[in-house]
């Protein structure tokens, strides 16, 4: 099983993200799943309600410190000798606009030359944004 989502960066840590869903044919305790985040989480970004299957941000996302989480996420039932599934969950964090430009030198030299015409190119600036295009700028 594969789940994919996408979510805003700046999404409230405790919003719930998506819900995996396993099932089970016994009955009782047997039949009662548990879930868990098997790898992919180093960072603890995601938790996942045992009981539920919801993943919810446990931690604030920046997309530009990592733009994808892929999950390994895995479905446990009750039985005496528990038997177990997975399924994949790939988390795409999407771009908002949380960066400010800065410029790439915190000084600049011009020299003018005298006699030159009006319009003329006197010094090139260099600014930088780590949000991507839409939010970045030009």
């Amino acid at each position: 099983n594969l789940y994919t989502t996408v979510v805003p960066e700046d999404m409230a840590v405790g919003s719930t993200i998506l819900q995996v869903i396993a099932s089970d044919a016994d009955s009782g305790k047997n039949g009662r799943i548990v879930y868990s985040i098997e790898k992919g989480d180093v960072h603890n970004q995601f938790n996942i309600d045992p009981n539920s299957g919801y993943v919810i941000v446990a931690s604030s996302l920046d997309r530009e410190q990592k733009d994808t989480y892929k999950l390994l996420m895995r479905a446990t039932d009750g039985g005496n000798v528990p038997l177990s599934s997975t399924a994949n969950v790939v988390i795409e964090i999407s771009d908002v606009n949380d960066n400010p430009p800065k410029f790439t030198s915190s000084n600049y030299t011009a020299f003018i030359q005298e006699g030159k015409r009006a319009g003329w190119s006197i010094l090139k600036l260099e600014v930088k944004d780590s949000d991507l295009d839409r939010n970045g700028g030009p």
